[in-house]
């Protein structure tokens, strides 16, 4: 029974060496005590010949196990075995691309095809194609968002004004569709009277400082009517039936309340 014992804390020690763990040195070094406890208990039933035997193994795996512990693991003697390295840990696969969507339609006859990964993308492109061709007023739209059925927009009772208002048209339809706004930025895009406006900022101050630079370059001393989009969600109308809005800061000042 005590050799068997013995053999399995060689097993043990072997294993010891090879991953050079506290715990494991601390299980053989207790196992290596309870054999000694054995021995003595057992003394009279062996000879003297095998308690020497069995005494000088064990003297030999703790001094394997102690050598192991103290300057094999390649930590400089400092008592502490090296801890196992980290399991490998799995390679961080690359974040998915951003795949744009397919915008496509036509404005008027116009016929126009976008791509973006946001509503801002989008619509920063629509207002360059609606400059680019001339297309001051607009009552007919059609816009396919990915390939799905085209969405027929037309104003019966008047006309869209300019590329801001145009374009919002577009980006309703987007937001019906699902596509997501880039919330990185603060953006404000719209229509001052029929002056098309659009703001990208990190703060309110700096969209304040585009409103108040733009109010000052159209000339517009006072405004009644004004369109707004935040951050590309729907449409807001806003309208002073009793008097004007005077002066950049009180116009602006409508403008950033929309939030």
């Amino acid at each position: 029974m005590l050799r068997s014992i013995l053999v399995g804390v060689l097993a043990l020690s072997c294993f010891s060496l090879a991953h050079a763990q506290e715990d494991l040195a601390h299980r053989i070094q207790q196992r290596s005590e309870d054999i000694r406890q054995l021995l003595y208990s057992r003394a009279r039933s062996l000879s003297s010949q095998t308690q020497l035997q069995i005494l000088e193994q064990l003297r030999g795996i703790e001094t394997l196990v102690s050598r192991d512990n103290g300057n094999g693991g390649g930590n400089g003697g400092g008592g502490r075995p090296a801890p196992y390295p980290d399991p490998a840990k799995p390679p961080t696969r690359p974040s998915p691309p951003s795949y744009g969507n397919s915008i496509r339609g036509q404005i008027e006859n116009q016929s126009f095809n976008f791509d973006g990964s946001s509503r801002q993308d989008i619509f920063d492109q629509c207002v360059a194609f609606v400059q680019s061709k001339g297309l001051i007023k607009v009552d007919d739209i059609s816009v396919s968002v990915n390939f799905r059925d085209a969405v027929v927009l037309r104003n019966s009772s008047s006309y869209w004004n300019g590329a801001g208002e145009v374009c919002l048209q577009v980006n309703d339809v987007l937001i019906r569709e699902g596509i997501q706004a880039d919330r990185s930025l603060l953006s404000f895009d719209g229509a001052m009277e029929t002056y098309g406006f659009s703001f990208r900022g990190r703060s309110f101050a700096e969209v304040s400082t585009q409103c108040e630079a733009f109010v000052k370059a159209k000339g517009l001393s006072q405004v009644d009517d004004i369109v707004v989009s935040v951050n590309m969600e729907p449409l807001k109308v806003l309208r002073n039936s009793s008097s004007y809005w005077r002066g950049s800061f009180e116009i602006c000042q409508q403008v950033l309340q929309q939030r």
